[in-house]
């Protein structure tokens, strides 16, 4: 009778290659190939012995090229990826990227995914799933939605929960096959049926995420029936693993009394809670309904700060919104030039990201810049420039713009 111990089974294992390195051999061979596995995955994370780079790398080599054992492989080829440590036989990892099968990978990558791929070929899921993550996000390697898609598809085939949750963001979001939400709720759906028998690997945040989209999608009856009801006890479950994304949609439900009755504070709660997660959007809703005091105390103040947060993370709505304070003294001294400042930023940003919420904002935005340059207020009066930006601002349907443009086209001075 003995107990276990991980330490003292390591320590036999470690001084039994010491003292004979072939001594797997008269293990059998598949046996052989998870031994050192296991001894060098442990090695690598200390996991029961002294952490050592160095002998990982030894045992983990020996597993996957030695034994061909899929998860050597892949443990091998995170190691190449992590590139953390030095490691024996590679190349300088600052070495010019070389072209491999049209992705342009550092030389210490291209070994990571020919064992990567070896391991995907012996039907490894871990492997697949990795690969596909690789490929769809560009990490190590550049972006092939293709590859990512094969990946995955193959791994949903094979009944994976993360397989089917990643095919299903490709349909959702039209990555390599057309946008198709349908496809991408069923998909969602029988992620979710594993992740309910607990037969999964997803991280919380992409349980958050595979919940928050096939509620979301519930809550518009996008590619799925509209059923306010599952849509409430997904996003809930969302809002637990992550709150960025859920609890703004979450939110949404209960300021428009989707399937519940209205409740104005715990829809600002979970506003402030995704915002506080970094959800631009829901840092811009804050900032609008406190500064139009809609069914919230209005605070010119806090408004300006959720706003100025937002427009530090790319939002043009946020610059927009920015414009309009400093243009009209909310909270801050009026400021014309820096309003004319905020708003050149969100226009120069619109091709990037244009969060602006439709062409109303969008045509506010051009006409509010161009009666700048048409009066001459924090810049040198210029007709030329407003001409061009009431044309903008038309555009969009601005009714304001069309009557500056009927003026400038009448009053002889102002002819362009």
């Amino acid at each position: 009778m003995f107990l276990k111990d991980l330490h003292k089974a390591y320590d036999l294992f470690k001084q039994a290659i010491d003292k004979d390195d072939n001594l797997f051999f008269l293990i059998d061979y598949e046996t052989s190939g998870y031994l050192y596995n296991n001894l060098g995955y442990n090695y690598y994370n200390g996991d029961g012995i002294e952490k050592d780079d160095e002998k990982a790398f030894q045992c983990l080599k020996k597993s996957a090229n030695v034994y061909g054992n899929e998860y050597g492989m892949v443990h091998l080829a995170q190691m190449y990826l992590d590139a953390n440590h030095i490691l024996p036989d590679t190349v300088d990892y600052n070495l010019a990227a070389y072209s491999m099968a049209n992705d342009y990978l550092y030389p210490n990558h291209k070994t990571a995914f020919e064992l990567l791929e070896k391991a995907a070929d012996k039907g490894y899921m871990y492997a697949i799933n990795l690969l596909g993550y690789y490929y769809r996000n560009g990490k190590y390697c550049m972006q092939n939605y293709k590859k990512a898609f094969e990946c995955f598809e193959k791994s949903a085939k094979n009944n994976n929960a993360y397989g089917m949750y990643q095919l299903g963001l490709m349909y959702d979001f039209g990555e390599y096959k057309e946008k198709n939400s349908s496809i991408a709720n069923d998909l969602y759906m029988k992620a979710v049926e594993k992740v309910e028998k607990g037969d999964h690997n997803l991280s919380d945040v992409d349980l958050g995420i595979l919940y928050n989209n096939l509620g979301n999608n519930y809550r518009q009856g996008d590619g799925i029936g509209q059923y306010y009801s599952r849509a409430l006890e997904l996003l809930t479950k969302a809002v637990q693993y992550d709150k960025k994304y859920a609890a703004r949609n979450l939110g949404h439900m209960y300021y428009y009394g989707q399937g519940i009755d209205i409740d104005y504070d715990k829809a600002m709660e979970l506003y402030e809670q995704a915002a506080n997660a970094g959800n631009v959007k829901a840092m811009n809703d804050l900032g609008f309904y406190l500064k139009k005091g809609q069914h919230i105390e209005k605070d010119l103040k806090k408004a300006f700060e959720w706003f100025s947060k937002s427009a530090k993370l790319n939002s043009s709505y946020a610059m927009f919104q920015l414009g309009i304070m400093y243009g009209s003294g909310q909270y801050v001294e009026k400021d014309y030039q820096q309003s004319n400042n905020y708003y050149q930023k969100a226009i120069d940003n619109l091709s990037q990201n244009n969060d602006m919420g439709g062409k109303n904002n969008t045509g506010i935005l051009y006409k509010n810049l161009a009666l700048h340059h048409y009066e001459g207020k924090g810049t040198t009066q210029n007709y030329q420039k407003a001409y061009e930006l009431f044309l903008k601002a038309e555009s969009y349907g601005n009714s304001v713009a069309m009557y500056h443009l009927g003026l400038m086209y009448t009053i002889e001075c102002h002819k362009i």
